[in-house]
């Protein structure tokens, strides 16, 4: 079980934080923070949300993974989407 991800900040490498951390920053800014780039470590997006986190996946064109079936919904392809702090 993986305990921290990955936390990018603009102008910052990426670094380590643990649920605690990120649930404190949604706690505190909610819709000011992109919340849908909150997702598990296998790329699952938070249940109840997921419709609404397409559509910016969408709009950012965020890889996502090709589901077995129409009405499954894709989970993000993590490898493909994680930053490495380089910009195009």
């Amino acid at each position: 079980r993986r305990e921290h991800e990955d936390l990018a900040l603009p102008g910052a490498p990426p670094r380590r934080v643990g649920p605690r951390q990120v649930g404190r920053v949604m706690s505190l800014h909610g819709d000011e923070a992109p919340w849908w780039r909150v997702v598990r470590a296998d790329g699952t997006l938070l249940p109840g949300h997921e419709l609404r986190a397409l559509a910016h996946y969408h709009e950012e064109g965020t890889p996502l993974r090709p589901t077995a079936s129409e009405d499954h919904v894709p989970r993000i392809d993590v490898r493909k989407a994680r930053w490495h702090g380089v910009e195009d």
